[in-house]
């Protein structure tokens, strides 16, 4: 059994990042270009319905996961027919779910309208818009089987490279549209879900080629692969309910009792944490075959040391972009999102809202990490249960505070928080058990490296300050702030946190590539 190498890896990282990059910057130049034409609140509609679209694409991620973790670990052990029996089922799993979500589509498309009670000047076109981009998702849902075949075999950078053209025609076809034309919702549905539909049929494609060894037939579907895949489908969709219970139910309840016009307010900081969450995440996806690998020949000390050393590297990036939000968020928004039609107390709100809830995702760090080793070793389950009770405790703590204080969203986004350290509570305690290790040495592993590294920064750039008072303005010493912690953090990041074998296989492909 031979794992990925750490050149791939890099790749792979690299990759991903480029694309998440990419996504971050047609965000940041399409959300206001979008906003400014259609308004805070409509935009709050079209935040929903996208948000409603990442949901049921959420459906296929347990199979995805469970796919790349069965190719895997069944490639590892040199059996290509139970490889194939599950690569057959997943498929037509995931048909089945896609003609499901196209069917009840329209009910779904009349129930938001229903529960809103949007403008009746709207009313048809908000309908015709959940409709189409429910039909859009349930398409992509069978597609996107090739992210979990091209997974299986560490080509991330591949799903990467789709993915990435998708986000730069996505833009251009918004400035086109936006500056030369007069668009509506529905010319907007399909200038952003017509690219994904293509880009995830090529990755469909390209996953079928990468996995030709393999036979797709539905002679390979037998009893005991489906009713394996009946349980991974059972848990992808609690896993389902729970990120639909923390987002979706937080917002629509934000909506119900404070009002539509305040849903932007809570969405759009759940998009930006959900943009970014990505970066930190890629540690987790990149872990997902290798587990399988690992956990198909009882390597778990190897496993360990992985998950120890890609957990220092995420929490360590996660708490970077936290200082940054804390210092650069309120200005940052104002600069984004700042114009006639929205007015400074709600840039203030979604501030503040993103600050809340990055910092239980930063908290969360070796919970996701966690939540896809056990996913990939057979524990789908016992992450499901967790999933969706954190998330309930979340949102009904979200729910307490909007209706017993006057925090308005901010409530809600103490719940998300509040639900994210929770799950990741639990995962944590649950991955104890299966490292036979304790729960604090997990957490201390992890997470002790990086809190003192974030630490001497921040200390030395107050001392500075201490010693040379400056009469500044306030964004600027808060720019000051960020950015000569951000330059002490880098070099003692690399030095202490950077693992020995690692800095010597980068310095080595770096001088291959540019030093030859």
């Amino acid at each position: 059994m031979t794992l990925v190498s750490f050149s791939q890896s890099l790749t792979n990282i690299f990759a991903s990042w480029t694309k998440r990059l990419l996504e971050v910057l047609v965000v940041l130049i399409t959300i206001p270009i979008i906003t400014a034409h259609f308004g805070l609140e409509l935009m709050g509609i079209w935040l929903l319905a996208t948000q409603l679209s990442q949901h049921i694409l959420l459906f296929e991620m347990g199979l995805n996961v469970s796919l790349t973790r069965f190719l895997a670990s069944f490639r590892a052990k040199g059996d290509l027919l139970k490889a194939s029996q599950y690569l057959s089922t997943s498929i037509v799993f995931l048909l089945l779910i896609s003609l499901i979500v196209i069917l009840v589509s329209p009910i779904i498309a009349y129930g938001f309208n229903s529960i809103f009670n949007f403008p009746l000047s709207i009313h048809k076109e908000t309908i015709l818009l959940f409709l189409l981009i429910i039909i859009a998702s349930g398409i992509n849902l069978l597609l996107r089987t090739g992210i979990g075949m091209l997974s299986s075999q560490h080509k991330f950078d591949r799903i990467s490279f789709w993915e990435s053209l998708v986000s730069i025609t996505r833009l251009v076809l918004v400035i086109i549209c936006f500056y030369w034309f007069n668009p509506n919702f529905i010319l907007l549905v399909a200038i952003t879900y017509i690219p994904a539909l293509i880009g995830n049929f090529m990755i469909f494609y390209e996953g079928i080629k990468i996995n030709s060894d393999l036979s797709i037939s539905r002679n390979n579907i037998a009893k005991p692969v489906i009713m394996s895949m009946l349980s991974i489908s059972g848990s992808a969709l609690v896993i389902t309910l729970a990120a639909i219970i923390l987002r979706q139910t937080s917002s629509i309840f934000v909506g119900w009792e404070l009002g539509y016009e305040n849903i932007a307010t809570l969405t759009f900081p759940i998009m930006i944490v959900l943009a970014i969450l990505p970066f930190i995440s890629i540690g987790a996806t990149l872990l997902s075959p290798v587990a399988s690998q690992l956990h198909a020949s009882s390597d778990l000390e190897s496993l360990y040391k992985i998950f120890k050393t890609i957990g220092r590297y995420v929490f360590s990036l996660s708490l970077i972009i936290l200082l940054g939000f804390y210092y650069l968020s309120s200005v940052a928004f104002e600069l984004w999102l700042g114009g006639e039609n929205i007015d400074n107390s709600s840039l203030e709100i979604i501030a503040k809202n993103v600050l809340i809830i990055f910092f239980g995702v930063s908290l969360a760090v070796p919970g996701f990490l966690l939540r896809q080793i056990l996913i990939a070793t057979g524990n789908h389950w016992n992450v499901a249960r967790t999933e969706v009770l954190g998330s309930i405790a979340g949102v009904c703590i979200g729910i307490i505070l909007i209706t017993s204080t006057n925090l308005g969203t901010t409530g809600m986004a103490i719940g998300i928080c509040l639900a994210f350290i929770i799950r990741a509570i639990f995962m944590t305690t649950q991955s104890a058990q299966f490292f036979s290790k304790s729960f604090f040495k997990l957490i201390f592993d992890c997470m002790s490296k990086p809190l003192i590294l974030l630490v001497i920064p921040i200390a030395f750039t107050n001392l500075l300050f201490f010693i040379f008072k400056l009469n500044l303005s306030l964004n600027f010493v808060n720019f000051i702030y960020f950015f000569s912690s951000f330059l002490l953090w880098l070099p003692c990041f690399w030095f202490w946190i950077v693992d020995e074998e690692h800095k010597r296989e980068f310095i080595k492909i770096i001088n291959n590539k540019f030093f030859k």
